[in-house]
């Protein structure tokens, strides 16, 4: 049986919101193999950046975030 590790995920403009990058964030903090996350085009807000930036604390393996679009607001940016 053969295993495959997802390293690139991209979820644009696929309706995204705060509860969903909440789960993202809850998975980003187990998962060290995902290289590249695209959230760009949703609706991600302030809280739900501040739960992925959150999670990166505990993630070493995210290279890649893209956020364009997502209404983060000023507070999302800082945190990031």
């Amino acid at each position: 049986f053969h295993q495959c590790t997802l390293t690139q995920l991209s979820l644009i403009a696929t309706n995204t919101r705060v509860e969903g990058a909440h789960a993202l964030a809850q998975l980003l903090r187990q998962n060290n193999t995902l290289r590249v996350l695209h959230l760009q085009f949703n609706r991600v807000g302030s809280l739900g950046t501040q739960c992925i930036a959150q999670s990166l604390l505990y993630n070493g393996g995210l290279t890649e975030l893209s956020l364009h679009w997502c209404d983060i607001g000023d507070d999302g940016a800082v945190v990031l």
